[in-house]
């Protein structure tokens, strides 16, 4: 009769667990259709759970640093900073 008893309450604590997992992956649902949130971040922990309970996720590339551009190029030897010489910026030997 124990053994009976301990079964029927690991059944129910499985169902519960059960009935959580489905009750956070409904509200996740719900909350992404009536945001529209899809395209983007999960927006809170409820739909972070439900994307990975579902398999869903968003691509979106790596972020990396920007390339330089054409102004930010230095050049081997290059005497002044970039955008040439400044007001404030006078190289020693030269008197003006």
């Amino acid at each position: 009769m124990a053994a009976l008893i301990a079964l029927a309450a690991i059944a129910v604590f499985a169902a519960g667990i059960f009935a959580g997992v489905i009750g956070v992956a409904t509200v996740a649902i719900r909350r992404e259709q009536r945001n529209l949130t899809l395209t983007s971040g999960a927006t809170d922990t409820v739909t972070r759970a439900g994307r990975w309970l579902n398999a869903v996720y968003v691509r979106s590339p790596h972020r990396s640093p920007p390339m330089p551009g054409p102004a930010d190029v230095r050049h081997a030897g290059a005497r002044y900073p970039v955008g040439g010489p400044t007001s404030s910026a006078v190289p020693a030997g030269s008197q003006s």
